[in-house]
């Protein structure tokens, strides 16, 4: 019997999904503080799926995680979080993170943060 593939794109999302606060402690530790965290994190790929949907990407886009983040200052500022895992090389990821940032920025014109 052949093992099928472990769909680990799919696994990573649903944990981030789940577990927001420790995905940002862990991986955004330097943003873990300037999130309210009495207010839900709102997950936005509904959304993202919405903005970038197109020919080119068809329904694959459904999967990605697009999450809102409140802050303390009370403020209607938002941290967007794009999360995109790939399991192999994709030469087109560059150009899809553009349209993806290009496309948020005219939908919700927020002031751009970038965090690495």
């Amino acid at each position: 019997m052949q093992d099928l593939p472990i769909d680990h794109d799919t696994q990573w999302k649903i944990l981030i999904e789940k577990l927001p606060k420790s995905f940002t402690k862990f991986f955004l530790p330097h943003i873990f503080p300037l999130v309210d965290w009495t207010k839900p994190v709102e997950s936005m790929e509904q959304e993202l799926h919405k903005i970038v949907a197109d020919k080119s990407k068809g329904d694959k886009v459904i999967n990605d995680k697009l999450m809102k983040f409140h802050l303390k200052n009370g403020g209607e500022r938002w941290i967007l979080v794009h999360v995109e895992l790939e399991s192999g090389a994709k030469v087109n990821v560059p150009e899809r993170m553009f349209v993806y940032f290009y496309r948020i920025f005219d939908n919700w014109t927020l002031d751009i943060l970038e965090i690495r």
